[in-house]
């Protein structure tokens, strides 16, 4: 039962950001003032970016209580994959796309954006970090708890 409620978990935050996500898009495609859809476009941006990283941190915790609860690691990378998903759309696609927005609308004279440099960089950090987090919990676990299979072997 504590696994759908983590599924159901991750489906709320894919969706929720999935339309995050498109919403700032589609400030981009806007027709009115260019200054505003720009401004716009960063509100819910940033709004989208604070989503993912709590909901990133809620879905880590909870993915750890259940490593902790039945030994099995699928729901950090579940984890993970949401927000290396996200983190990779929002610094892959939709700052050069408002980098392109800036320069057509003359808006920015910048033609370089650090900020998927950046998001690659966080993935693979956050890879590591997510790793190590599991063999902790799993050594963690397996300490305290001890291993069950090994128990049903020697009965």
């Amino acid at each position: 039962m504590i696994n759908k409620i983590y599924l159901g978990l991750l489906i709320f935050a894919v969706l929720l950001m999935s339309f995050l996500t498109f919403y700032s898009y589609s400030w981009l495609q806007s027709i009115g003032d260019p200054k505003v859809a720009a401004e716009n476009f960063t509100y819910f941006a940033d709004l989208s970016w604070k989503l993912l990283w709590f909901s990133f941190i809620g879905l880590v915790a909870f993915a750890n209580f259940l490593i902790w609860k039945n030994g099995k690691s699928w729901s950090i990378w579940a984890s993970f994959v949401y927000f290396a998903f996200f983190i990779i759309i929002q610094t892959l696609w939709l700052a050069p796309a408002l980098l392109s927005f800036e320069k057509l609308n003359n808006l920015t004279d910048s033609s370089f954006s650090i900020t998927p440099i950046i998001g690659v960089m966080t993935v693979v950090v956050l890879a590591i970090a997510i790793f190590f987090n599991q063999f902790i919990m799993l050594r963690v676990r397996e300490k305290t708890i001890g291993d069950n299979n090994n128990e049903e072997i020697n009965e």
